[in-house]
């Protein structure tokens, strides 16, 4: 007989992998329960949920759920939660993901390529100037406070003086950031001194 070419087998050993992790960054506001998006490279098996972590934080983590979703392919994206707890810290975690397989059974080998930057570091003042005032200071004084990070430029408190004789606000701020370096500098003028 002649050979019939009219039959094909289709064939998928391709593992599947993550395409990507979000969120990326983490701060205080985010403290409680925290959604993660994994996307990944193909079709994937919604039956098959695995349970991804975060490492290199205060505390360790692992991500629950089973929700899943189509960005480019069928059930490709996958959603759990965690609840993220604010330490005062300042770190970069890394995602394990593993426990997943793709829509004909091929599971994924872990990934840990992903990682989330948190900051829930509080800023602290590092310094106040002027530290002594006399006589010669009657009038608008400029105070400079140094923070220990960065700050946010659209949020500006008012200071008070307090101990004294009269209690003083200082007001009408002005920002400098010393040139992008990590300290956050903050000028206070015109707060009258008295005589």
């Amino acid at each position: 007989m002649d050979a019939d070419t009219s039959k094909t087998v289709t064939v998928d050993t391709r593992n599947p992998t993550v395409e990507s992790v979000t969120p990326t960054s983490l701060a205080d506001a985010n403290a409680g329960s925290v959604t993660v998006t994994v996307e990944f490279s193909e079709e994937m098996d919604p039956a098959t949920n695995g349970s991804p972590t975060i490492t290199g934080l205060a505390s360790g983590y692992t991500i629950t759920g089973s929700s899943w979703s189509t960005t480019d392919f069928t059930n490709d994206t996958w959603q759990g939660t965690f609840t993220f707890i604010d330490e005062g810290e300042e770190a970069t975690g890394t995602y394990s993901i593993g426990g997943f397989n793709d829509s004909v059974g091929n599971a994924m080998s872990t990934d840990t390529s992903n990682t989330v930057a948190v900051d829930t570091l509080n800023p602290t003042v590092t310094g106040v100037t002027p530290t002594a005032l006399d006589d010669s200071d009657a009038g608008s004084v400029t105070v400079r406070i140094t923070f220990s990070e960065t700050m946010d430029t659209g949020t500006n408190p008012s200071p008070t003086i307090t101990g004294l004789a009269s209690g003083y606000t200082i007001t009408g701020t002005v920002w400098d950031n010393n040139g992008g370096t990590d300290t956050g500098t903050l000028l206070l003028p015109s707060y009258s001194l008295g005589p």
